[in-house]
């Protein structure tokens, strides 16, 4: 446990003045007696493959997920064929695959000096069996566990504690907490002794004793987590053992009530730094690999991959210090739509990106955000096509008769896009991106279509410059790309891997774009300063405001202390850099974005989001309320930012009734997200 952690006064008080009503006090082992070192107990059997790894090579590859299936297939056919509600670890090591067989020796040492390894003592139950052994007050320890008793016996003595009265395992027993049949055993053990038991599961250890008549004393400030609902695999241990740590550190005192800044200042340290850390050792070998002679980080998502390049040092090492290029969809889609159109035709992209709507963006808006409304021409027409500016712009009548609208006008929108197009291009030359030289652009990434405008803009201006992307992850649609854009690689995910192999990334992609942004708005344009120097020209925005100061700047500030601390040191707490690879990254993205606890699932599904470019309108990652019925579900889903939280908030705001429908219609729309990841809608 943390140094520092203080004893739970109000706790141990409370358990010892119900315990002098006891005759005996019955104490759960697993997250309230000990506890490990790790996020959740499923990753432990990471462990196990990561030293059998060691062991035995490429054969022990995937026995993570095969020890958790060998369990749960072991438990089954003891069920179904001898009513037994309890299993031995050996009928465990009986389902493991026959690849295996040879080595099951080795597996049962591995796993059970993992499992020592890996166990924690929790201070206050040290400190109350101590004080029920003074008093005079018997005690024992009682566990749903498949591991022999000795084993168990040996980690307590081992953690300190006194066996007092005995350990009750139920894979001696036979019988367990979950199902309440221990209890008689131990009323005939202590000949009807009143039992007080203390652990931290709501169903074994609180209910099921209560209907049984034992009294109850919840204990859960050791409790771990139980995300079980990301791909389990060695990569995800760095998250698993930094997170655990942080979450022991915060509970340390026992009066510690962390605020909300608090939980985004911790969720940057570990979840935010690997990602960061990963992604910056990645840049720092494609910017040698490629011979980049100057790095462009895209506004706004490049704010925080620009600090933490700083801060990791790598721009000292590679001599490359980094620029903050303010650019955005906007200004480049405008100055590109007046490169590849022409006064008698408009470019049938721009009049896509013009016309873009989420169904609530009104005609006046759309004419507004380009600057068209001060056509008049074009502003009377749209009147009278539409019957009122203020109608909305719904795909695909609304916005196909808004692109026919603009064509026909279309002399004066190109006109109109010719300020842009020169304001963008004095921008670029100030920048000196025309003047040539081999520049990587930095950004989050998914299609690529900045990189292609940018490369049209470089091209018509005659430049000279070479232009290489380097991203967290790009989409399929990104290959159409490609020709246009240039040579771009990714660090996360390629856009020649099919979509339903990265879940985690897909779910990710506005969160990451939330908590990585700027302390400003979108760049709308570039307009001259006193001293002719182009200066961005930002959208104001105070929603976006007031939620980087309420998340993403505790969240960043989290990020790169993390980073500073790995790069200086090559360590941070539980963290060392060098295992911070990209799939360590993608595990890390999955145990949040699959998997979150329920503050995560409140903060982060909470988040913001502008739907679109011109940032008009703010719509949390996951919705408000339940759609009725699997058609609007599935528009819901395919509109929403986070999809795993968006399922997992209907699943808790349903009507008991109506869940084994929307868990069923789930299992059917994101069968790709894998059996593990949909377990809890089973």
């Amino acid at each position: 446990m943390p140094a520092g952690w203080r004893l739970d006064a109000r706790f141990l008080e409370a358990a010892l003045a119900a315990g002098r009503d006891a005759d005996l006090v019955t104490i759960d082992v697993f997250d309230t007696a000990l506890t490990r070192s790790l996020d959740s107990p499923a990753d432990l059997f990471a462990e196990v493959e990561r030293r059998l790894r060691g062991e035995i090579g490429a054969v022990a590859d995937g026995f993570a997920p095969e020890r958790e299936a060998a369990e749960r297939a072991a438990r089954l056919s003891a069920q179904a064929l001898h009513g037994a509600e309890e299993i031995d670890y050996e009928a465990i090591l009986d389902r493991l695959p026959g690849r295996l067989s040879p080595w099951r020796g080795l597996i049962r040492r591995l796993e059970l000096e993992s499992e020592a390894d890996a166990l924690l003592p929790v201070p206050d139950l040290l400190e109350l069996t101590r004080a029920l052994a003074e008093a005079g007050t018997r005690f024992a320890f009682v566990s749903d566990m498949y591991l022999p008793r000795p084993f168990i016996e040996a980690r307590l003595e081992a953690a300190g504690f006194g066996l007092g009265a005995g350990v009750f395992v139920s894979s001696e027993t036979g019988a367990t907490k979950a199902t309440g049949r221990i209890w008689p055993v131990l009323a005939q053990r202590f000949a009807g002794a009143r039992i007080l038991h203390i652990g931290d599961d709501a169903h074994a250890d609180i209910d099921r004793p209560r209907d049984f008549g034992i009294a109850t004393l919840p204990y859960l400030r050791a409790r771990s987590s139980r995300r079980t609902a990301l791909p389990l695999s060695p990569a995800s241990l760095p998250f698993s053992r930094a997170r655990r740590a942080q979450v022991l550190l915060s509970r340390a005192d026992p009066d510690h009530d962390p605020s909300d800044a608090a939980f985004w200042r911790e969720l940057g340290a570990v979840w935010g730094g690997i990602v960061l850390t990963g992604f910056v050792r990645w840049l720092e070998q494609q910017v040698a690999r490629h011979r980049i002679e100057q790095l462009l980080f895209c506004a706004r998502d490049g704010w925080l991959i620009l600090q933490a390049w700083r801060d990791s040092g790598a721009a000292a090492r590679t001599g490359i210090d980094g620029v903050y290029f303010e650019v955005a969809r906007r200004p480049l889609n405008l100055a590109c739509g007046y490169v590849r159109g022409a006064p008698g035709r408009l470019d049938q992209a721009l009049l896509g990106f013009l016309a873009s709507s989420d169904g609530t963006l009104t005609v006046r808006t759309a004419l507004r955000r380009a600057g068209l409304d001060a056509i008049p021409a074009l502003v009377a027409d749209a009147n009278a096509q539409f019957g009122d500016l203020d109608t909305r712009l719904v795909w695909p009548d609304g916005t196909g008769r808004f692109e026919h609208l603009l064509q026909a006008h279309s002399s004066e929108v190109h006109a109109a896009l010719e300020p842009h197009h020169a304001a963008l291009i004095g921008y670029l030359r100030q920048s000196g991106v025309l003047e040539g030289g081999r520049f990587g652009l930095v950004d989050l990434g998914w299609h690529a279509t900045m990189q292609r405008s940018l490369r049209t803009l470089l091209d018509s201006a005659g430049a000279r410059s070479e232009l290489h992307g380097f991203y967290y992850g790009l989409w399929p649609a990104a290959i159409n790309n490609r020709a246009g854009a240039g040579p771009a690689d990714s660090a996360f995910a390629s856009d020649f891997e099919p979509p339903e192999e990265r879940p985690e990334l897909t779910d990710a992609v506005e969160v990451l774009e939330e908590l990585h942004t700027a302390p400003h708005g979108t760049v709308t344009g570039y307009a001259q300063d006193g001293d002719g120097r182009w200066q961005a020209v930002t959208a104001e925005d105070p929603e976006g405001s007031a939620q980087f100061e309420r998340a993403a700047k505790p969240f960043q500030d989290g990020c790169l202390a993390t980073v500073r601390t790995l790069f200086e040191t090559g360590r941070c707490g539980a963290l060392a850099l060098e295992e911070i690879t990209p799939e360590v990254v993608r595990a890390t993205l999955a145990a949040v974005t699959l998997s979150p606890d329920a503050r995560e699932l409140r903060l982060l599904g909470g988040l913001g989001h502008h739907a679109t470019f011109d940032h008009d309108g703010y719509k949390t990652l996951v919705p408000n309320g339940v759609p009725s019925g699997a058609e609007a579900r599935t528009a819901a889903l395919r509109s929403c930012g986070w999809r795993m939280g968006t399922v997992l908030s209907w699943l808790a705001r349903v009507p008991p009734e109506e869940a084994p429908e929307l868990k069923a219609w789930v299992r059917h729309m994101m069968g790709h997200y894998g059996k593990r990841v949909l377990g809890r809608f089973e």
